[in-house]
């Protein structure tokens, strides 16, 4: 069962915004996530909550098998587990620590794959006042 997890770095923009808006430098080695995230406000497309609409944004791309159906969690969020949707490759996950980690589920036809994600690489940029 093949999925391939990466830093998105596509020109694409996540929920409205530029990714080189939300991050800088985000690398994935080894299950772990590094660089930095940005504090950003107003990310009024991220959620209609205002509570969401600041903070560090990580942006993952996810592609599985054909067809397959994938599932993705932050541990240690609010949201709960969320299907992705076939035609869309990207996660756009609020990261409020470094402890939290990122599930990524993907089955077809019986077989499945769970990865898990660290954020322990990750710099979380503080709020400017």
């Amino acid at each position: 069962m093949s999925l391939n997890v990466g830093v998105d770095t596509s020109s694409e923009p996540a929920y409205g915004k530029p990714i080189s808006d939300l991050m800088e430098n985000v690398t994935l080695k080894n299950y772990t996530f590094f660089g930095k995230l940005k504090h950003v406000e107003q990310y009024t497309q991220f959620s209609n909550k205002p509570e969401e609409q600041e903070g560090n944004y990580l942006v993952v791309s996810v592609v599985p098998e054909e067809e397959a159906e994938t599932k993705f969690e932050l541990l240690g969020g609010t949201a709960g587990e969320k299907t992705l949707e076939p035609d869309d490759h990207q996660i756009v996950c609020r990261i409020r620590n470094t402890s939290q980690k990122l599930k990524i589920t993907s089955e077809k036809e019986g077989r499945k794959t769970t990865s898990i994600y660290s954020m322990s690489g990750l710099k979380l940029e503080p709020k400017k006042n």
